[in-house]
């Protein structure tokens, strides 16, 4: 969900999706999997659609190739940070990076579907943080 949102909101702001890329990527999804019904359908109504996404397993070349890594857990940071100890520096919460928060995004996963309303809603909030601040840093129109 947080791939899309980004995207999404960053379309919204009139940027350019060639200037930031967004990419999503799994510490346990197996992938090619799709996103959930419940995600689909939380985000469908905000007029995001979902249905071509596939979850990755996060790899060194995506860890390498990224300027900026967010994760939604302190568990996917270590976990991060025990297999690509080279990321340190460009891996963050998502609440630390948009706040300056140790704050974990809930993980809707297997819960019912205002579980991940809640969290798409969470995750926006944070993502429109992150814009002002990858903005406000850079001249990205």
């Amino acid at each position: 969900m947080a791939e899309a949102l980004a995207r999404y909101s960053l379309q919204e702001r009139g940027g350019v999706l060639s200037q930031i890329q967004f990419l999503s990527a799994g510490t346990g999804a197996a992938p090619g999997d799709s996103a959930s019904p419940q995600a689909r359908s939380v985000l469908c109504e905000w007029g995001i659609d979902l249905s071509s996404h596939r979850t990755r397993e996060v790899t060194e070349e995506l860890i390498n190739d990224a300027d900026l890594v967010l994760v939604m857990t302190a568990r996917h940071r270590d976990y991060l940070f025990q297999r690509f100890p080279e990321a340190k520096g460009k891996v963050y919460l998502l609440a630390e990076y948009a706040l300056g928060t140790e704050k974990d995004v809930s993980d809707p996963f297997g819960q019912p579907r205002e579980a991940y309303l809640a969290c798409a809603k969470e995750l926006k909030g944070y993502i429109e943080k992150v814009l002002d601040r990858m903005l406000g840093e850079n001249t990205i129109q």
